[in-house]
């Protein structure tokens, strides 16, 4: 099996852009920082996701095995030209932080956390400073069960699906057991969750998750099974349902996206140089389909640097900024690169 996936990379990289062609083509953009901002980034090691809240001032990178959440503050300069700068840089570390997999920000000012070794858990973020500072941080609110009789078990990837008010609603991937749980909570009151398997079907560790723009389709990376897995998405917790969609043609998907329009997805590849693109008409995932495109965010010598294993080398975690025009991705080699997807060839 090792030998057959480590062949499998290779064939699947031999149609992709490779990286010397999107440099070649502009598409990499060198984001800026002070020498200190840049060994914060450099020391972080194992990394596996990366998240802008919802106004993009604020990128959250996970720190997997320093145990900690690497906080930025983010400028992003002209709208026609952008390019990234990193102007602050907190350090968030908590006895509550335990193998950090995935974040999503709820508003600017709150951040869950699915860690592999414990709950969920949702933490006030310090105010924006610049510079380089670190804190230790207390969670608001764990979440430790995935529904009534189950105990949360290695939550990992998380997405904010719904807010109404004061009520929000977020999904977790249970990596080892299989499944996916909803949990929806009050950001304001310490009152219990509400906790149930949601989906659960078909997947085999689940590893990235993101929902469509239109709030139509769930996008799951099902490492297990080399695919991504669509479901409609709604509030029913049904376990027993199937995926509507299946994507192919992949090693390793971790970290996934939609475009702002929802008719293009990027999968970054774990176990591959790559990032794979996705297309659907009208933004409908109830289809089957392999990538349209395929690129390398990585050169081979960061892949095989990394590649102790058949799943690992690739990028992990993948984030969208400017309006989907730079596509940002991080793992452990590379802790961050920037990518202008309107420079591009396809």
């Amino acid at each position: 099996m090792k030998g057959e996936n480590f062949a499998r990379w290779q064939v699947l990289a031999q149609n992709a852009l490779d990286f010397e062609e999107l440099d070649a083509a502009g598409a990499i953009l060198v984001p800026r920082m002070s020498d200190d901002i840049a060994a914060e980034l450099t020391r972080l090691g194992r990394t596996e996701d990366i998240r802008l809240s919802p106004s993009g001032r604020r990128m959250a990178v996970a720190g997997y095995l320093a145990n900690s959440c690497l906080l930025f503050e983010c400028d992003w300069g002209d709208e026609a030209q952008p390019v990234l700068t990193l102007m602050g840089a907190t350090e968030i570390s908590s006895p509550d932080l335990a193998e950090p997999h995935g974040f999503d920000f709820i508003g600017e000012d709150l951040l869950i956390v699915g860690n592999r070794r414990g709950g969920l858990t949702l933490f006030d973020l310090p105010a924006a400073r610049m510079g380089v500072h670190r804190c230790v941080a207390r969670p608001r609110r764990k979440i430790v069960r995935a529904s009534l009789r189950r105990q949360l078990r290695a939550p990992g990837s998380v997405v904010v699906s719904d807010v109404q008010d004061d009520t929000v609603e977020v999904i977790a991937c249970n990596n080892y057991r299989h499944r996916l749980s909803r949990h929806r909570f009050s950001r304001r009151w310490r009152l219990p969750s509400r906790n149930g398997i949601a989906y659960a079907a078909g997947m085999n560790v689940p590893d990235g998750i993101a929902l469509s723009p239109d709030r139509r389709f769930l996008a799951v990376s099902s490492h297990g099974t080399h695919e991504v897995l669509i479901y409609p998405y709604d509030r029913r917790n049904d376990p027993k349902r199937p995926p509507v969609g299946r994507l192919g043609g992949m090693c390793y998907p971790h970290g996934l996206r939609f475009s702002p329009d929802g008719t293009r997805l990027y999968v970054a590849d774990a176990g591959a140089p790559l990032i794979h693109v996705f297309d659907a008409a009208e933004a409908n995932w109830s289809i089957e389909a392999e990538p349209v495109q395929r690129f390398c965010p990585v050169t081979e010598a960061e892949f095989r640097a990394g590649h102790v294993n058949e799943a690992e080398g690739g990028m992990k975690g993948m984030e969208l900024a400017c309006h989907g025009r730079l596509l940002l991705a991080t793992c452990e080699e590379t802790p961050l690169r920037v990518f202008d997807l309107e420079k591009l060839p396809f």
